[in-house]
C-alpha cells in the first residue's frame, strides 16, 4: 500500500514549469519572486512540505495537526522574495529565505538533486548565465581505447548520454505491476508532435520504490533534430507514464552534446 501511494505522488507530482529548477546552483534565485506552485486536486490535503519558521526546519509554516505540512490555503497565491541562501545541516539541501509582508520571514528547505521535490514556481522563469548547461556536462575519456563519454545530469530521470559521436536517451519511470520482456517507448513534445519508438527494449528492475522501467535509446539525427529544437512533456515506457518537468533544460543539454 505504502509503495503504491508513492507511485501516486511520484507521477502527480511532476509539476512542468520549464526553467523552476536551479541544481545546485541556488543562488539563481536571489532576488527573485515565488509562488507556492498549485496542487492536483488530489494533492491539495497533503498540503507543502517544505515551508518552515525556523533554520532548522523542524516546524512548518502554519502546520497542520497530524498532517506534517502546511494547509494549501495557507501558503497558495502568496508572493515571496528570496532574500538570501544559507547552508543546511544535509548538503543536499539549502536554506532558501523568503520574505513576505504578511507572514515575514519563511525558510524553504531546497533539495538541489531532486527537481520534482519543488514546491514553488518562479515568476518570470530564472536567468542562467551564459554556458549554464554546457557546464554541467561531465565527460570521460578512457584512458585505454580513448573513447570519450559525455553525460548530462540525471534530472526527472531523464539523462542523455553521447559517446564518441553516438548520442542516447535514458528514460526511467515507476509501475506498479511487474512486465518483462517488453517493448515500446513513445515521447511527447511540446509542439505537438511525437518520438515513437515500438521496438524499443524496456528493461524493468525493483527497488525500494517499486518496479522501476527504463529504456536506453539511440536516436538517429531526426530523433536530436525534435528533441534539441522542442521540449519533452511526457513519455510512455510499455503501458507506463510519466510527466516531466524542466522540458527545456533536456533540450539545452541536448544541444550542448550535438
Amino acid at each position: 500500500m505504502k509503495k503504491l501511494l508513492f507511485l501516486l505522488l511520484f507521477t502527480v507530482s511532476c509539476f512542468s514549469y520549464g526553467q523552476d529548477f536551479a541544481g545546485d546552483t541556488p543562488e539563481l534565485y536571489i532576488g527573485k519572486q515565488i509562488q507556492p506552485k498549485e496542487l492536483d486536486s488530489s494533492l491539495i490535503k497533503y498540503g507543502y512540505k517544505y515551508f518552515f519558521t525556523d533554520k532548522k526546519a523542524r516546524k512548518r509554516f502554519n502546520e497542520a495537526d497530524g498532517c506534517y505540512c502546511t494547509p494549501y490555503d495557507q501558503l497558495n497565491n502568496k508572493t515571496f522574495t528570496v532574500i538570501s541562501i544559507e547552508d543546511f545541516i544535509l548538503s543536499s539541501y539549502k536554506l532558501l529565505v523568503l520574505d513576505n509582508e504578511e507572514t515575514g520571514t519563511v525558510y524553504y528547505k531546497y533539495s538541489i538533486k531532486y527537481p520534482t521535490s519543488l514546491e514553488f514556481k518562479v515568476i518570470d522563469g530564472l536567468d542562467f548565465p551564459e554556458g549554464y548547461f554546457c557546464n554541467k556536462i561531465t565527460t570521460k575519456t578512457d584512458k585505454f581505447t580513448g573513447d570519450t563519454t559525455s553525460r548530462s545530469p540525471i534530472l526527472d530521470k531523464v539523462s542523455f548520454t553521447k559517446s564518441n559521436d553516438d548520442i542516447y536517451l535514458k528514460l526511467t519511470t515507476y509501475g506498479s505491476t511487474a512486465n518483462v520482456n517488453k517493448k515500446g517507448v513513445i515521447i511527447l513534445l511540446d509542439n505537438g508532435k511525437k518520438i515513437e519508438k515500438p521496438e524499443e527494449k524496456i528493461d524493468v528492475d525493483v527497488d525500494k520504490y517499486g518496479y522501476r522501467y527504463s529504456a536506453f535509446i539511440r536516436l538517429n539525427n531526426e530523433d536530436i533534430e525534435l528533441l534539441s529544437n522542442n521540449e519533452i512533456t511526457d513519455y510512455r515506457l510499455y503501458i507506463y507514464d510519466k510527466s516531466i518537468s524542466n522540458g527545456n533544460v533536456y533540450k539545452e543539454y541536448l544541444k550542448c552534446l550535438k
